[in-house]
């Protein structure tokens, strides 16, 4: 049932205040000027390095698509491929629970059905590698790190949603299907297009999407090239962390950095805050501060202020331009053969 108008203004503006509330607390409980001079004199090599992470991290993620897309037989240049990665990490944060990244699949879907069924399947089963990975670490780092009850607790909540989400979206559910076909409703343009053969072509969208995420999954030297690459793209924001936290001449280990990254977007996703604002720059603090006494407040803070703008704000800025560009490009029609690919591939 799609949410209505008046529902979604109070969402969204219950979204902002909360996440403004948040940010204003940690600011002035904090110290505006002590935090300030955190930011300041933040070395410039080590945000250089962060920086470095967070792109690697992009070409890790578009490797990423890029393999599973061929694996699909999706013909369709790398190049094209990547602006389309790009624009699902611009929808991704401006959505709850960071969904929005299934509006592009849905979005390519009005002018190339086997483009968007193809993407589709990729988006599914990279977000179930993602969300299963960080779950397992969240889960070492509950057991490895010294944290207080109270703390354990909470992440504890974030991992349930969150593995509760990535077996909603593994199993390609009704749900996943009905937040699909709401994002393309919710825009004029594709309700006049979808509403020629609405039910008929988006069940056999869904059909295809269902069947490549079946093959993708059997096929066990792409599950593990996937995983690999999915450790490494959990490692990478590690490091992008750990290389902040050295900014402000402070340490820790990486395993130490990549928990604190997994729980922050665990919990940010289980607020169901766009973007995780204020929820993850919180909760980020709070962890951070658990870690030990040199961690003060107006550190932690300039910490998590950073290194939300490298992982999100200048995330979001990439993904907005790349979808201006795809929109621009236009789609390329693309071919996929699935059944025929299924009978010939040796899992």
């Amino acid at each position: 049932m799609l949410m209505r108008k008046a529902t979604k203004k109070i969402w969204i503006i219950g979204a902002v205040v909360f996440g403004t509330a948040a940010l204003l607390f940690l600011l002035f409980s904090a110290g505006l000027n002590s935090v300030w001079t955190v930011l300041i004199q933040a070395k410039t090599e080590y945000l250089l390095l962060a920086l470095a992470m967070t792109l690697l991290g992009l070409v890790v993620r578009g490797v990423r698509r890029v393999v599973f897309l061929r694996k699909v037989e999706c013909q369709i240049s790398t190049r094209r491929m990547f602006l389309i990665l790009l624009s699902g990490c611009f929808f991704e944060n401006v959505s709850p629970a960071r969904l929005g990244e299934f509006f592009v699949p849905a979005a390519l879907s009005v002018k190339d059905k086997a483009l968007g069924s193809s993407t589709l399947s990729s988006v599914i089963v990279e977000r179930t590698l993602d969300l299963g990975t960080a779950s397992a670490i969240a889960i070492l780092g509950i057991l490895s790190l010294n944290l207080d009850m109270r703390l354990q607790s909470i992440l504890i909540v974030g991992i349930a949603v969150t593995l509760v989400l990535m077996v909603m979206i593994l199993r390609l559910t009704s749900i996943v299907g009905t937040v699909v076909h709401q994002m393309t409703n919710r825009f004029k343009f594709f309700r006049k297009v979808i509403a020629k053969d609405a039910e008929t072509g988006f069940q056999n969208f869904m059909q295809n999407s269902k069947t490549s995420v079946g093959f993708l999954i059997k096929s066990k030297k792409t599950a593990i090239l996937g995983l690999g690459l999915t450790l490494l793209l959990w490692s990478l924001n590690g490091l992008r962390l750990f290389f902040v936290v050295e900014s402000v001449g402070l340490e820790v280990s990486l395993l130490q950095a990549t928990v604190v990254v997994v729980f922050t977007i665990l919990l940010a996703i289980a607020s169901m805050v766009p973007f995780g604002y204020g929820t993850a720059e919180l909760a980020m603090v709070f962890i951070l501060t658990s870690l030990g006494t040199e961690f003060i407040q107006s550190k932690a803070l300039g910490i998590a202020l950073i290194d939300r703008f490298l992982a999100v704000w200048l995330i979001v800025l990439i993904g907005a331009i790349a979808s201006l560009r795809l929109g621009k490009l236009g789609y390329q029609k693309s071919t996929t053969g699935n059944e025929a690919r299924i009978e010939m591939h040796d899992c």
